[in-house]
């Protein structure tokens, strides 16, 4: 059978039997989970990356949940779960993707790679720090120093290190009004399609943010924990 012939919604069918039989520890086939990761890594089809995160969320959930410390995490399953593919995306380019020998080592990177977001999670957790991270825990204004022109100054700082209109929304919602991610695609699916946008427009905005050293000088002379 010539792999590449079959439509995508073939393949995941014939994925999802396949799966159910390895995660049982049956004989399974894996070419057609593969042909899917084929599809979605080296070729960049996004269809094809969609189908994978539809095929693997549930079973990135079991992971999330049989973890020895994943009561201790403050996080919803989804912000690993999204983590773990947007590494994924980014890390497994397409002549890394060839280097896999089979399915087994695909899934094994990424259970691995929940497990490590879940424990830098944690470490997270205990370091006691003044971050920029904390935006998101901190918005309340009794957290804010007294000096409204400095705060000012910092929101408009904030505002000017946003890309496009979902990173505007973002600011809005989840760090002003501290809206949870299916809130906020349920209020403005007109800019998300799903928690996964949300989570990737996050990421990268903090990212933006954690590397600009004026916002976080700023944000420790404001806010204090």
């Amino acid at each position: 059978m010539d792999l590449q012939s079959l439509n995508l919604t073939d393949l995941q069918q014939r994925c999802a039997e396949e799966s159910s039989r390895f995660f049982k520890k049956l004989h399974y086939d894996a070419k057609y989970c593969y042909e899917i990761f084929h599809r979605a890594i080296v070729n960049r089809n996004e269809t094809a990356w969609e189908a994978l995160v539809t095929q693997y969320t549930p079973q990135l959930r079991r992971w999330f949940y049989a973890h020895p410390n994943h009561h201790n995490s403050e996080e919803e399953p989804e912000f690993f779960i999204n983590g773990v593919f947007l590494r994924f995306h980014k890390t497994i380019a397409p002549h890394r993707f060839l280097q896999f020998d089979s399915l087994a080592q695909v899934l094994s990177y990424l259970r691995l790679t929940l497990h490590n977001q879940i424990t830098d999670d944690l470490r997270k957790q205990r370091a006691p720090k003044v971050d920029i991270d904390e935006l998101y825990d901190m918005a309340d204004d009794t957290a804010v120093a007294d000096d409204p022109l400095d705060k000012r100054e910092f929101w408009a700082l904030i505002l000017e290190h946003t890309n496009n209109e979902q990173e505007k929304a973002l600011v809005d919602l989840m760090l002003a009004k501290q809206m949870k991610p299916a809130e906020i695609v349920a209020a403005r699916p007109d800019l998300f399609d799903n928690v996964t946008q949300v989570y990737r427009n996050k990421e990268n905005m903090m990212g933006r943010w954690r590397r600009n050293q004026k916002l976080q000088e700023m944000f420790t002379a404001l806010y204090r924990s």
